[in-house]
């Protein structure tokens, strides 16, 4: 089980709790089966829809290296950014460029902007 933390990204004013996921495919970037998990996985990078962030870095830290890579590939199409993640590197360094994203999130960087069809 995979758990997103999102602080950093705010409502401009009071809204109902939200899932931190809306039904619809960012639901499958936690399914069980790889080819699923990978489709949407492509979708969400395609899509420009910055909600799926949380998600795909969460994917950062599969053991399947396809999933990683996918994963990192559509963070750089969301975002431009890839805070020295490979895919390929050693747990560890891979945990570090993990944290870095973390941090990004925490701090509202990668946010969708408030009253866009992406926030």
């Amino acid at each position: 089980m995979s758990v997103s933390l999102i602080t950093g990204c705010q409502e401009a004013s009071p809204a109902p709790p939200q899932p931190a996921v809306e039904p619809g495919p960012w639901q499958s970037l936690e399914a069980r089966q790889l080819e699923v998990r990978l489709a949407a996985i492509k979708l969400a990078g395609e899509s420009g829809d910055r909600r799926a962030i949380p998600l795909l870095v969460d994917r950062l830290q599969e053991q399947d290296v396809v999933v990683r890579m996918f994963a990192a590939h559509a963070l750089r199409q969301l975002t431009g950014h890839d805070y020295g993640y490979d895919y390929k590197a050693p747990l560890p360094e891979r945990r570090e460029a993990v944290q870095r994203w973390r941090e990004a999130l925490n701090a509202g960087v990668h946010c969708p902007p408030v009253g866009t069809a992406d926030g």
